[in-house]
């Protein structure tokens, strides 16, 4: 992350790569949900909003399978974020109200 705040992308990109990648290998899946959330994090800081939200998808399915509701809520937030940034309003509004309602 201290890459992504110094705009570093790339070199952020390929931390944060490399941090899923080890979680997979080592079938932890608390830690590949925080892995696919900072992957996302530098995904859409760096413009690749498609590509953050699958992310934030893969870690929402893995944070909700360890029962980490407050990974889940972090990761509604930046869905719902994302979802602005791309124009899908819509379905924006749907994260939030699920985020309020959990």
């Amino acid at each position: 992350m201290i890459q992504l705040r110094r705009g570093h992308f790339e070199e952020a990109l390929d931390a944060a790569e490399e941090a899923a990648q080890i979680s997979e290998q080592i079938v932890d899946p608390w830690g590949m949900a925080n892995a696919f959330k900072a992957l996302g994090d530098v995904q859409i800081a760096s413009g690749r909003h498609n590509h953050a939200l699958s992310s934030w998808s893969k870690a929402m399915k893995l944070a909700t399978e360890v029962g980490d509701a407050l990974t889940v809520t972090a990761l509604q937030v930046r869905q719902a974020e994302g979802l602005i940034a791309v124009g899908r309003w819509q379905d924006a509004a749907a994260v939030v109200g699920e985020t309020l309602d959990s």
